[in-house]
Parts: C-alpha cells; sequence; structure tokens
C-alpha cells in the first residue's frame, strides 16, 4: 500500500520540483531580463524598467541599480526625459557599490562632464585611469576636459600619448588633429587628417578637421573648394556639409549666401533642426529679426530639447523688436528648465523696459548678497529706453550666437550711442581687447568717471598688455594698499617683479597667500622655489603641506609635491605622485626624468632606463635635458 502511495506521489514531487525549479530565483531573474529586453526593443522603458526591477526582486537584490544593464537603460530614459542629474546620481550609486566597474566609472565621468561638474569627471577619471592606463575613451574624455579648463597644451599631451599607443587609431589621431589646428599647428595637425584620410577617405570627421584647418589659415577659398568635392563623394553627411559652408559664408559676412546654403533644409523635420536654428541666426544678422522669430518657433517644435536655448533667443530677438511681454515670458520659460544667474539680468531688463522697476527689484531681493551687488548695478546701468535695450540685447544674441564680426559691429554702435553708460564702455574695452587693441582699451576704459575694483583691476591688466607695465606697476600698487583684501593683485606685482628682484616676488606672492590661502598656483610656485631651487625643505614645508592635503587634480602640482619628497629621500611617497601626474600626462619629459631619479635610486635602473630614453626623445623643450643625459649615461 505505502509503494502505491509512493508511486502515486511522483508525479506531485516532480510538479512541485519543476514549479520550484522554474521559480528559483535566477530563473526568475532570467525571465524578467528577458522580457525587460525585449521591452526596450519595443521602445516601451517604462514597462522594462519594471522588469528589470522584479528581476532583482527575484534574484534578492536590494536596488535596481546594482547591473550595467539596469544602469544604461535607467540612463537611457533619464537622458531622453531630460534629467542627466537623475543619471549622475543613479550613477554615482552604481560605482559606490561597483568601484571596480571600469564602465560605470566611465559613465559617471561623461555625465558629470555633461552637467558642469568637472571636479567630479576629473576624480573619477583619475581613478579610472590607474586602474586602466590604456583606457581610449578615458583619455580622449580628459583630453576633452583639459580643452574646457583652457588647457589645450595638457590636451594635446594627453593625444600625443594616445596617438602613440594607438598610431592607426583615427579615433586618437582626429582629436589631435582638432588640437593641434585650433593651437594655430594647422601643418601638424593636417599631417594627421591626411594619415586618417588615407586609410578613410569618406571620415566625415576628418574631412571636416581639415576644412576647420584651412579657415584657421584664413584660406575660404580651398574650404570652401573642399566641402565641394566631400559632397561630391558622401551621400550621408550632407547637412553637415552645408552647415560648414554656410558658416564660411558668415565669417565673410555673405549672410545671403549663408542662408542660400541651407536652403535644401526648410522641411519642418527634426533632422534639419540645426538648419533652422543657423538661418535664424543669419536673418538676425541682416537685421530681419522677425523672421528669425518665427524660424525659432518652429524650432521649438522640431527640437523641444533645445528648449532653453531657443527661449533664451527669443528673448534676445523679443527685446529687440520691442516685445517686452513675450519676452519677459520666454525667458521664465527658459529659467524653469535652467534656473542660471545668467538669466537673471534679462528678467530684470525685461521687466524695466515694461516699465516695471519694483518687479525689477523684487527679483534683485530674492537673490544671494553676493548676487545683489552685482544685478543692482546692472540695474542702474540700464536706461528706462527700449532702444537701449534692445541694442544691448542685440550684442548678447550675437555673441551666444559666436556671430563675432557682428558683436563688435553692435558694440562700436551701442558704445557711440551710449558712450557715458557703463555697460557700454565696458563691453566696448573688451570687444577692442578682444581684437589686439589694448591700449585702446586702456584710453576708453580711462573714461569711466568713477571705475569699481574690477573695472580698475582690467585697466592693470590692459596696461601690461600694451606695454605701458611702469603706468601698470603703479596702479597695480596703488590697488595693493588701498585694498588689501583684494584678490590677485598681489599675483600680478609678483610676476612683474620676479625676473627683476626675486625676493620681493615671493613676498607678492605670500601676500596673496593671506588673502586666498587656498591659491595652488602660489603653494605651488612657494613649493618650488623653496623645496628645489633653494633646496630649503624647512621654508617649502609649509606650502607643501597644504597642498598635499588638497585633492590635486594639476599633473604640475602632484610633480612638484612628488619631487620634493623625492629630493629629499622619500621616494615611495614622491614616485606614488608623480606616477599619478605621468598618468595624467604621460609623454611630459620633466616628469619622465624625475620618475627615473626615483628609479634609479631605488635600484629598478633598467625602467630607469626607459623614462630617460623616452624624455630625451620627447621634442619639449625641459630645464633639466642635460641633467637627465648625465643620469642616463651613469645607467651603464
Amino acid at each position: 500500500m505505502k509503494k502505491i502511495y509512493l508511486l502515486a506521489l511522483i508525479p506531485v514531487l516532480a510538479a512541485v520540483a519543476f514549479f520550484t525549479w522554474q521559480n528559483l530565483p535566477t530563473k526568475r531573474f532570467a525571465k524578467h531580463v528577458i522580457k525587460a529586453r525585449l521591452y526596450v526593443k519595443e521602445k516601451n522603458f517604462t514597462a522594462a524598467r519594471s522588469e528589470y526591477e522584479s528581476a532583482f526582486k527575484a534574484k534578492g537584490g536590494y536596488t535596481p541599480y546594482a547591473s550595467m544593464e539596469v544602469l544604461r537603460l535607467t540612463n537611457r530614459m533619464n537622458a531622453m526625459d531630460k534629467k542627466l542629474p537623475d543619471a549622475l546620481k543613479n550613477t554615482r550609486l552604481y560605482v559606490n557599490q561597483n568601484p571596480k566597474d571600469a564602465e560605470g566609472r566611465l559613465i559617471l565621468s561623461q555625465l558629470a562632464f555633461q552637467l558642469g561638474d568637472v571636479q567630479t569627471a576629473f576624480n573619477t577619471l583619475d581613478t579610472l585611469l590607474q586602474m586602466d592606463p590604456a583606457n581610449i575613451n578615458a583619455r580622449l574624455l580628459l583630453t576633452a576636459i583639459r580643452a574646457r579648463q583652457g588647457r589645450l597644451d595638457l590636451a594635446e599631451e594627453q593625444l600625443r600619448y594616445l596617438s602613440d599607443k594607438y598610431p592607426d587609431s583615427a579615433q586618437a589621431l582626429l582629436p589631435l588633429a582638432e588640437v593641434l589646428v585650433q593651437r594655430g599647428q594647422v601643418l601638424e595637425g593636417r599631417k594627421f587628417v591626411n594619415q586618417v584620410l588615407t586609410k578613410h577617405p569618406t571620415d566625415a570627421k576628418a574631412q571636416l578637421i581639415l576644412v576647420d584647418s584651412y579657415l584657421k589659415e584664413g584660406k575660404l577659398d580651398s574650404a570652401v573648394a573642399l566641402l565641394d568635392r566631400w559632397k561630391a563623394t558622401d551621400s550621408v553627411h550632407q547637412l553637415q556639409f552645408q552647415l560648414r559652408k554656410a558658416q564660411i559664408f558668415s565669417r565673410n559676412k555673405q549672410y545671403r549666401e549663408a542662408i542660400a546654403a541651407l536652403s535644401a533644409y526648410k522641411d519642418p523635420k527634426e533632422a534639419n533642426a540645426p538648419a533652422f536654428a543657423e538661418r535664424a541666426v543669419y536673418y538676425a544678422c541682416l537685421g530681419k529679426y522677425d523672421t528669425a522669430i518665427t524660424m525659432y518657433k518652429k524650432l521649438e517644435d522640431l527640437a523641444p530639447g533645445a528648449k532653453v536655448r531657443v527661449k533664451t533667443m527669443l528673448f534676445y530677438l523679443y527685446m529687440k523688436t520691442n516685445n517686452p511681454a513675450l519676452a519677459l515670458e520666454s525667458v521664465k520659460i527658459a529659467q524653469i528648465s535652467d534656473p542660471s544667474p545668467a538669466l537673471l539680468p534679462p528678467i530684470i531688463a525685461a521687466y524695466l523696459s515694461m516699465g516695471e522697476e519694483n518687479r525689477a527689484l523684487d527679483v534683485i531681493k530674492t537673490q544671494k548678497d553676493s548676487v545683489k551687488k552685482t544685478l543692482t548695478n546692472f540695474k542702474n546701468e540700464l536706461l528706462p529706453d527700449r532702444e537701449f535695450i534692445g541694442q544691448w540685447a542685440l550684442v548678447t544674441y550675437f555673441a551666444l550666437n559666436n556671430q563675432d564680426a557682428m558683436a563688435f559691429e553692435a558694440v562700436k554702435d551701442f558704445y557711440t550711442r551710449w558712450p557715458k553708460v557703463p555697460v557700454t564702455t565696458l563691453l566696448w574695452v573688451g570687444q577692442l581687447s578682444n581684437v589686439g587693441k589694448p591700449a585702446e582699451a586702456a584710453k576708453i576704459l580711462a573714461t569711466l568717471p568713477k571705475p569699481d575694483l574690477t573695472e580698475q583691476f582690467a585697466m592693470v591688466e590692459l596696461l601690461s598688455k600694451s606695454n605701458q607695465a611702469d603706468k601698470a606697476q603703479k596702479l597695480a600698487e596703488k590697488l595693493a594698499a588701498e585694498h588689501p583684501n583684494l584678490m590677485g593683485i598681489n599675483v600680478f606685482l609678483g610676476d612683474f617683479w620676479v625676473k627683476k628682484d626675486k625676493e620681493k616676488a615671493l613676498a607678492f606672492y605670500q601676500k596673496e597667500l593671506t588673502v586666498n590661502p587656498n591659491n595652488r598656483v602660489i603653494l605651488n610656485n612657494l613649493a618650488w622655489e623653496f623645496g628645489v631651487t633653494q633646496g630649503n625643505l624647512a621654508k617649502a614645508a609649509p606650502y607643501l603641506d597644504k597642498l598635499q592635503t588638497m585633492k590635486n587634480l594639476d599633473p604640475q602640482i602632484l610633480d612638484t609635491v612628488g619631487w620634493i619628497l623625492a629630493l629629499n629621500g622619500k621616494f615611495a611617497d614622491g614616485e606614488k605622485n608623480i606616477h599619478i601626474a605621468l598618468d595624467l600626462v604621460p609623454d611630459f619629459p620633466s616628469y619622465q626624468y624625475h620618475m627615473a631619479y626615483i628609479l634609479t635610486k631605488t635600484g629598478n635602473k633598467p625602467e630607469a632606463r626607459k623614462y630617460l630614453e623616452a624624455a630625451l626623445a620627447s621634442k619639449l623643450s625641459f630645464e633639466e635635458r642635460k641633467a637627465a643625459a648625465d643620469l642616463l649615461a651613469q645607467q651603464g
């Protein structure tokens, strides 16, 4: 009888076992993941995310951000919804849980960079490159960060490292070529472009950089001819060709020709959005502001992701066409998406143009104390004259759209019509300085009846640039005496005296630290002077200690700290700092020499030789070249 019962239980037990097997956490996890992937293919991201979350609940996970797959999906959704801060938060959580995941760190760096958080981007990249020094995407992002910081020299160093490591990679060679062209090294940049084009003759990026190289030389005809040949062989990037051709025309003030170059892209569809934006600018350059407004209105529907920029451009055009109410409506919508203080002056100008000064004052009152003074000065400088405000808006519009020639003419007209208003004077001074006329700019700036501290400091710099060093020095000393807490003035004076009287220069640098104790440049310079040039560790110690407590991202500072430590026998700590500096700038010969010195002292002569040979092979000049050659000769 028992056997019969047991036989009867077999199918039941089998069913239970099968059901249990089907519902194992790993099995349920896999089912949900498969469903999620199918939803992603159908672009049903909400359902996909729900399946991913169910998958992790099935597996016992306490957060949906435990997998790269989930991270990619949620970031993709946040990008579509223009919620990059949420994507950054999610990625940071993922990286905290998976600190060794290189892709997660790279994504975190990219998002931080997009959101303007360069510090986070740099810190994350630093860790990533220590884990994986050859990560090409991390290196490329690091160059982008350097370029944004204005350090194209350091960006070039990174890219040269990549081009040496990946000599056949367009991904490495083209960014290097682009930076070289930007730095004016046109022929060398063109060499790398042609190297890529030899293997990839239809590479659109390479063609574009080649066009830029001709523009840099002012060879507009050559740029146009190249675009025409390129257009004939590439049917995919036609819009990009025409956009570039239009920009070439605009540089020559041929705005009608620029508009005609984009005439084939009038259909109101998303793919044509860049052409609509360009045409709007050129219509404004021709004084057809109403047409430009119409173009931007169409662009609102074509490119909803560009809402902030479109609304901002509409604001300036409405102000120019004496429609402050519509301008205010546009700028307020823009401010909802971008609460940047840069939008506050336009709002104040719109209220003033409508005669609503009290509302302008209310805007100022709600700001932080540090912003109130600036906004109050701005309000006081604006005349309750719509024509004045309209011209100011036009100047800003052209500047935001990189129309340098039109901005220059607009500012010149602005200053000519209202020469006694500080805002017009300062704008004109800036334009003159930008076009290499600092002496003329200084004369204009001197006409201000009551220049504030910022304007007087600007005068110091203009006088210095226009070969009036003595006048610049006297004014700087006057400002330093009257305003002892003015940041930067002692730096100027230190730089003025550094080649004439080093002790006096050092005194000014040290005085700057009483005003700004965290000035990294001054701390670094003083540490080097005392710790390396004078070889006095005791005098260098205060500055060295301060630098070591900071999170230094500058390879020059890391090298300074490491070199001073090494010169004083602390080789392990010195090597650690210089190693990070070399991770950031792998081919800098001075850092290579310092590393070779440490390796020699610690008995690793074969590795030291490699660094010395690399340093001496560098085309860059460095003061320690002879010392490096001598050290190489000692390696045996």
